[in-house]
C-alpha cells in the first residue's frame, strides 16, 4: 500500500509528501513526518510552485465561474472546458455548482 510506495521513494531518494490525517489515524503518516522523512501538504498552492508556476494572467473562464455559476451554465457556454478544468484542478464541481480553486 502507501508505506510500501512511500519506503520505495526513500530507498530511491525521491522527495516524499504526505496530506493531513486526523489524530488517531494514519500512524504510519504521522511517523513520516516525526522522522522529518515527509512533508506535510497544506497549502496546496505552495506544493504545486515548488514544481511548476501558477499562470495568473486573467482567464475568460474562471472569471466566469467566480461569479457562482451553475454547471449547467457553464457546461452551455464553454462546454468540455468545464471538465478539462476540473481535472486540472482550477475548478471543482461541488453539487450543482462550480467553485474557482487558483
Amino acid at each position: 500500500g502507501s508505506m510500501q510506495s512511500a519506503k520505495l521513494a526513500l530507498e530511491l531518494n525521491k522527495p516524499l509528501y504526505v496530506l493531513p490525517q486526523r489524530l488517531g489515524e494514519s500512524t504510519a503518516t504521522n511517523l513520516l513526518l516525526k522522522e522529518n522523512k515527509a512533508k506535510l501538504i497544506c497549502d496546496f498552492k505552495e506544493f504545486v510552485s515548488e514544481f511548476a508556476s501558477i499562470d495568473t494572467n486573467q482567464d475568460e473562464f474562471l472569471e466566469f465561474c467566480k461569479k457562482g455559476v451553475s454547471v449547467d451554465e457553464a457546461l452551455k457556454i464553454y462546454g468540455q472546458k468545464v471538465y478539462e478544468y476540473e481535472l486540472e484542478g482550477k475548478i471543482s464541481i461541488e453539487g450543482l455548482f462550480i467553485r474557482v480553486l487558483v
